[in-house]
């Protein structure tokens, strides 16, 4: 359980860094038993679950 939670801490930071202002859309993405999240911005590429 606590990967899951690191995974979402990391989310989170990824999120923080978003500059203020831009639009922030989180896409879900299921692929079986993974979940993918991804913030829309390129350089938030890294962040993807």
């Amino acid at each position: 359980m606590s990967g899951v939670i690191d995974k979402l801490e990391s989310v989170k930071n990824c999120f923080e860094q978003t500059a203020v202002g831009d639009t922030l859309r989180i896409t879900v993405i299921r692929d079986g038993d993974t979940v993918m999240l991804c913030a829309p911005k390129p350089d938030n590429r890294e962040c993807l679950l």
